[in-house]
């Protein structure tokens, strides 16, 4: 059974940390203020391959592309083996309850569609005041499309949320945008508590996959930049293996 995302490293209270320096990348991002009501899809989408959990794994991005000190999380190690594509439709808690999975390493969940066919890990700095978390999902049908719409969504519906994290109450805003230039689809949301820096979300569809980035960062871009840069990688390798 795939295992939920975990807070990140207790909510990031304690950031004081570097991350890795930014990079430019060749995606642009429109804010939710100017952005449909819906995200965006390229209008050619590449042919979809049904790749196993046990394919995926070496797709993921490898320790050397991450910055200096940092180390793989065993715990948020997982890939759903040689099992076979299924998706599944999954609740979602009601109201804005499932706004939290927004402050998690793992965050697919809010769009109510669990697939079968995944890989996923994270890395995180000697500090643990930043991490870097990644996943690959593959759907079956037109799956991958109604998540990403979901996605963009209960982005919308979450731009304000209060959770609590170890005694903690944070107050956090989050701040939707579509990316072009990276995929087939792709929106990435912002997230703030109040606190030094914040996290950046990425999702990119390539066909009938959906590749995550979670970049929990205490640098002055939140991670936007780090996390622009992981995914276009993530993407690149995902199509090279889907290309045999």
């Amino acid at each position: 059974m795939r295992l939920r995302g975990v807070f990140l490293m207790a909510a990031a209270v304690l950031l004081t940390g570097c991350s890795g320096a930014a990079a430019s990348s060749s995606a642009t991002t429109t804010a939710s203020a100017s952005a449909t009501t819906t995200a965006s899809a390229s209008a050619t989408t590449e042919a979809p391959v049904q790749l196993l959990g046990s394919q995926l794994v070496p797709v993921l991005l490898p320790k050397s592309v991450m910055p200096a000190g940092y180390s793989l999380i065993t715990s948020a190690t997982q890939d759903s083996g040689q099992a076979k594509p299924h998706d599944t439709t999954e609740q979602v808690p009601s109201g804005n309850n499932f706004c939290v999975v927004f402050a998690s390493s793992y965050f697919l969940p809010a769009a109510g569609i669990q697939d079968s066919t995944y890989a996923q890990n994270g890395y995180r700095n000697s500090g643990d005041t930043a991490e870097v978390d990644q996943s690959i999902d593959v759907y079956t049908g037109d799956d991958a499309q109604a998540a990403m719409q979901k996605l963009w969504a209960a982005f919308g519906s979450c731009a304000k949320f209060t959770y609590t994290d170890q005694g903690t109450t944070l107050n956090s805003v989050l701040k939707r945008s579509t990316l072009t230039g990276i995929g087939d689809q792709a929106v990435e949301a912002v997230t703030k508590s109040g606190i030094p820096g914040g996290v950046t979300l990425i999702a990119v569809r390539i066909s009938n996959s959906i590749i995550t980035i979670v970049d929990s960062s205490p640098s002055a871009d939140d991670g936007t930049a780090a996390a622009l840069r992981y995914a276009r990688q993530l993407t690149t390798r995902l199509r090279s293996a889907a290309a045999g």
